[in-house]
């Protein structure tokens, strides 16, 4: 806990006078980043949990690129607020597919808020996305 005050209060000084509230919030993010990872390693090292370190780090850097992407993405307009969350979501799905990390369970709750009716395009979707993790993992 001390190490992300730490972390928070240094990215504070550097990241706020340049980029205002975003600084602040990517500062924010940056402490609980660094809190959260010190959380899971003295769980690993004290429980009988065993952690999937490959996975874990495939997801780590799908998740710092999306949170790049929003950083850098312009922010003058709501126009380009939400083009750059979509465009970054959309990428970041694209990089857990790629790296083969999208399960059925996952892409069943993806489009479970989806009317699409009794047509089984969701069985046809995750047939999809099964053959091209298959074909991804070649």
């Amino acid at each position: 806990l001390m190490l992300s005050i730490v972390v928070d209060v240094i990215a504070l000084v550097f990241l706020v006078p340049e980029y205002g509230i975003l600084g602040a919030a990517a500062s924010t993010t940056i402490a609980c980043a660094t809190g959260l990872t010190g959380l899971i390693g003295v769980y690993v090292k004290y429980s009988s949990f065993k952690l999937n370190y490959k996975n874990a780090m495939k997801i780590l850097m799908a998740f710092i690129l999306f949170g790049f992407l929003i950083f850098i993405f312009p922010h003058e307009t709501r126009f380009l607020t939400f083009f750059g969350l979509v465009f970054s979501a959309v990428l970041y799905l694209i990089v857990l597919f790629v790296f083969g990390l999208l399960k059925d369970d996952d892409i069943k709750i993806m489009l479970a808020g989806f009317n699409f009716g009794d047509n089984g395009i969701i069985k046809k979707i995750i047939c999809g996305v099964k053959s091209l993790n298959q074909l991804s993992r070649r």
